[in-house]
């Protein structure tokens, strides 16, 4: 969906300016793709710009603080899942 956001597609620039700011999230994980995507492009200074104008245009969710919850939660689950 980020791509699309980026590349113009399907009218979602438009849509996003009619939310606001304020009602559009991404994650820490998605900016990472979105980055490894630029190094890993033909035009790699042109796409980190891109990248980081789309940054600036989002409300940014960060993940580091649930990590250890949910590896705590899905260790639980295997853990449950291997005694039965």
């Amino acid at each position: 969906m980020c791509i699309f956001f980026i590349n113009g597609k399907f009218g979602l620039k438009e849509k996003l300016q009619a939310v606001g700011k304020q009602k559009f999230f991404i994650s820490e994980i998605t900016i990472a793709e979105l980055k490894f995507g630029a190094e890993n492009s033909q035009k790699v200074e042109f796409n980190r710009k891109i990248v980081e104008k789309f940054v600036k245009v989002s409300q940014v969710i960060p993940i580091a603080g649930s990590i250890d919850i949910q590896n705590s939660q899905k260790a639980s689950n295997l853990t449950k899942t291997m005694a039965n």
